[in-house]
């Protein structure tokens, strides 16, 4: 340990906990590094650890200890936490949300093959590297599933996202991190947790419902059969209570309003809502064809008030979520704001309208 300690120099204190993260710079090479405290019973868990090479996990360098402590030093990851974004964003989108958590899913899914419980997947604990990356760090809490046990010697996590068997009511298992991941999916979604407000959209609500199950059974049982929960074609809809959305990725429906979801009745009522659009188009314009200039103006102002108007409103491809400033609002605000939009483009519209009738009154008769 004593080694270790003079190889790297300490440039500044990290994270929540005082005095046990620390940014340090390896002397012989200056690269960055981040060095942690942890106990003896964390050493071994990291040891094990340090056998996974993959890339969203922070790569462990040196794992070292004495028989009261342990030191860490593993890689520094450029980015920020998630409990960041967060703030920053406001909510993420589906897209966004059904990405990181599947990227979640996957790193867990190896780590809980090792027999190794997280127990504090919370924003804190997960890192938006500059490229892109989902990185899940900071293990200090984390255990391994002992069989026959029947609950956690030690009470620890994160209020709000801690399951109830993490309060000494049984023994925490992968189960336990699906907890906290329904918990994250409303967070990222609604900006709150689960316990103020519930996400009402499917198919999140329904994946949420069933990850924060006060019965661990109740739950899904493993990591992968809740990213399957997404990623199904459909034949077990009824099973799971959910829509497929990742296979609609890289569909045109995926951000038009009424047909996202994938929730029948919503899709109906757009159809109807749309054709109604497409018709009343049709109507306009083939009522100012008498010139070219007329026929253009009219179809600008018809695009404006019927279509740009009311797809503002409905929030086509989440728009509100794409400006910097909108997408810190709370929702009831961002609603606000996208009626008001919306009302000054069908206003615009209507004053193009005006326009071209007054053009067609005065034409000269023939």
């Amino acid at each position: 340990m004593q080694y270790v300690e003079e190889q790297y120099e300490t440039l500044t204190s990290l994270g929540k906990d005082e005095g046990q993260t620390f940014l340090v710079k390896e002397k012989r090479s200056a690269k960055i590094f981040v060095k942690k405290y942890v106990t003896s019973d964390a050493v071994l868990l990291y040891k094990r650890l340090r056998g996974i090479q993959n890339g969203h996990l922070a790569k462990i360098n040196e794992v070292v200890s004495d028989k009261e402590k342990g030191i860490i030093i593993e890689e520094y990851i450029s980015g920020k936490t998630l409990k960041e974004y967060i703030e920053e964003s406001g909510t993420l989108s589906p897209d966004e949300t059904v990405r990181i958590v599947g990227e979640l899913c996957d790193v867990l899914d190896i780590v809980h093959k090792l027999g190794i419980v997280h127990r504090d997947v919370t924003p804190d604990n997960i890192i938006l590297s500059l490229d892109g990356v989902v990185k899940l760090i900071d293990f200090g809490i984390a255990r391994n599933y002992k069989e026959n046990k029947n609950r956690d010697t030690t009470i620890l996590g994160t209020i709000g996202y801690a399951a109830p068997e993490q309060f000494g009511f049984m023994q925490s298992d992968e189960r336990t991190d699906i907890y906290a991941l329904g918990i994250l999916m409303n967070v990222m979604l609604m900006g709150m947790s689960a316990g103020q407000q519930l996400y009402k959209e499917e198919p999140f609500a329904s994946v949420i419902k069933k990850c924060i199950e006060i019965d661990p059974e109740n739950r899904f049982q493993s990591v992968s059969d809740l990213k399957k929960a997404f990623e199904d074609d459909g034949t077990n809809a009824t099973k799971n209570g959910v829509k497929d959305i990742l296979t609609k990725k890289g569909s045109f429906v995926k951000w038009l309003p009424g047909f996202r979801t994938g929730i029948l009745w919503k899709n109906i009522i757009a159809s109807f809502g749309y054709g109604f659009m497409v018709l009343s188009t049709y109507i306009f314009l083939e009522s100012y064809t008498v010139t070219l200039k007329i026929f253009l103006l009219e179809a600008v102002a018809v695009f404006l008030y019927i279509w740009m108007s009311v797809l503002v409103i409905v929030n086509v491809a989440d728009w509100d979520r794409k400006l910097p400033v909108v997408r810190k609002l709370p929702l009831a605000l961002r609603m606000v704001f996208r009626f008001i939009v919306g009302i000054i483009i069908f206003e615009r519209g209507t004053a193009i309208e005006n326009y071209v009738k007054s053009l067609v009154v005065n034409l000269p008769m023939s």
